[in-house]
């Protein structure tokens, strides 16, 4: 692709001074909001998963004792938890391990961090990850016909793809799984052009390392496998080199999550769990997965997802195989994760970088073909400008309105202070799943993980005093009153019953105080 003189600067490389201020903004989006929430903390998922890794660090146990995930995401935060400790140490600020204090946990969204530069720490090395993929990309678009501007344009969608910035604010494992099957793909791709022992070995140990991050990665071997026998057709099932990747896979796993065979009883029992927790359902998180991840895809990133499956399907027609090898594991992975009923954002995160390339390779050809159409600067300038509105006009403004709502003060903090300020000191309080954080020393708190489980008379019964609802679990349900009939009538005939003393709608987000009485 060449690109109009607009975006030259004198005695520059456009591709550099393009990528280098796309990848600026791109760190901007992700540092913005960082540090939301803190010192409360109030996705579910990051206390839990720094309990394990903190865990690891003051008990002197690589035995993490936890394997709803994999192991690797666990390690590599211990490690920069370690490295904060010894500079923590070097400065005087702590003396042993046991001075990492655990965040403290009243319920499911409900934590309170006691030291909140170290989940800052953790939530950095997220981001380092979520830009790595960023470099990834451009090298995976490279290898398409050597030119840097596919890998370019594939970047810069990345860079501003919302679910993708917003996980990237999260110590949780989907960025780490997303650089680790970025590379199997580079890999994947180098065997297939190549067929070095080397690109085999790799791959192998890039999909390793994805299934130590979380285990649906192990579906990353798709593109391995179908690069080897697109290459080598039948001839390939007697080629050795498919069988060292795949050997290599698996001992990079074990590598990296050694207790699966040390402590095989619990890596069992927890593997066995979360599959059943996926297959059976989460309220809230359920029920038409295959229309769910579509509409979520469409709603915040517009066209491009339309755009990377149609660039699949023209490579098929003419039988490319870089957009086969590219599309194969996002078509795989997303038929995968919709056979189950458990849907969220951050299980479909991985294959975006898959959509994006397979997007800019479509757009590339359309734009050579235009570009064939008129030598005139000023209407290549005007289609170069129409189509990265078209394409990036939305995701924009959904990662803007993301970070602007991670960086506001919501409900659950000005519900603190209000009830700090306005309800006696040993009031007895009842309140569920991703409600305000309360100061456990001056309420009688009772945590339930959904308010509608028990009836009014109950909570009467137990001489509570003010009940606190939380949108993020009652919302569950009375938004989809049809689906959950009982919990939802149960949510209103509390609603009916007890008195409203308290509404607060800050960031969006909206917390209930009623009184008992």
């Amino acid at each position: 692709m060449r690109f109009p003189k607009l975006f030259t600067i004198k005695n520059s490389n456009p591709i550099l001074v393009l990528g280098g201020s796309i990848f600026i903004v791109a760190v901007l989006v992700r540092l913005w909001g960082i540090n939301f929430g803190l010192p409360y903390v109030f996705h579910p998922d990051e206390p839990v998963n720094m309990n394990v890794y903190l865990g690891i660090l003051r008990n002197q146990d690589l035995n993490p004792h936890f394997f709803n995930y994999p192991s690797l995401f666990i390690y590599l935060n211990a490690f920069i938890a370690w490295i904060y400790y010894l500079v923590g140490l070097w400065l005087g600020k702590f003396h042993t391990l046991s001075d990492l204090p655990l965040p403290q946990i009243q319920g499911v969204g409900i934590g309170l961090a006691q030291l909140p530069s170290i989940f800052l720490v953790g939530r950095l090395l997220t981001v380092v990850f979520g830009l790595l993929a960023l470099i990834l990309v451009i090298k995976i678009g490279k290898s398409r016909n050597s030119s840097a501007a596919l890998g370019l344009l594939a970047m810069a969608f990345m860079a501003f793809s919302p679910i993708t910035v917003l996980n990237d604010h999260y110590i949780t494992p989907d960025s780490f799984l997303t650089i680790f099957a970025l590379m199997t793909l580079i890999a994947a791709i180098s065997l297939y052009q190549t067929g070095s022992t080397w690109a085999y070995a790799v791959a192998g140990i890039s999909a390793g390392l994805a299934i130590s991050c979380k285990y649906n990665g192990f579906l990353i071997l798709t593109p391995v496998i179908l690069a080897h026998f697109l290459r080598l057709r039948w001839q390939g099932l007697w080629d050795w080199h498919i069988y060292l990747a795949g050997l290599l896979t698996i001992t990079a796993f074990l590598v990296t999550t050694p207790y699966a065979i040390l402590d095989s009883q619990k890596f069992l029992s927890d593997l066995q769990y979360e599959s059943n927790h996926y297959a059976t359902g989460h309220v809230g998180m359920e029920g038409n997965a295959f229309l769910w991840y579509l509409e979520l895809m469409w709603k915040d990133d517009g066209i491009l997802p339309v755009l990377g499956l149609i660039g699949l399907i023209v490579g098929i027609l003419r039988r490319k195989p870089w957009p086969i090898i590219v599309g194969s594991f996002a078509v795989v992975y997303f038929l995968f994760v919709t056979a189950y009923r458990v849907r969220n954002d951050r299980t479909i995160l991985v294959i975006f970088p898959f959509l994006y390339l397979l997007a800019a390779d479509l757009l590339l050809q359309l734009w050579d073909w235009l570009v064939r159409q008129t030598k005139k600067q000023f209407v290549q300038i005007g289609l170069a400008v129409l189509f990265l509105s078209v394409c990036l006009a939305f995701p924009v403004y959904n990662v803007i309105t993301a970070d602007i709502n991670l960086s506001q003060v919501d409900s659950r903090i000005t519900a603190i202070e209000w009830v700090h300020e306005n309800i006696p000191e040993g009031a007895k309080i009842a309140f569920e799943s991703y409600s305000p954080y309360l100061n456990p020393k001056k309420y009688n708190l009772t945590y339930i993980w959904s308010l509608s489980i028990h009836p009014a008379g109950w909570y009467i019964d137990n001489k509570i005093k003010y009940l606190i609802f939380s949108q993020g679990e009652y919302k569950r349900y009375t938004a989809f009153s049809d689906q959950y009939p009982n919990e939802s009538a149960q949510y209103q005939a509390l609603f009916n019953q007890f008195t409203l003393i308290k509404r607060f709608t800050d960031g969006d987000y909206e917390i209930l105080i009623y009184s008992v009485n």
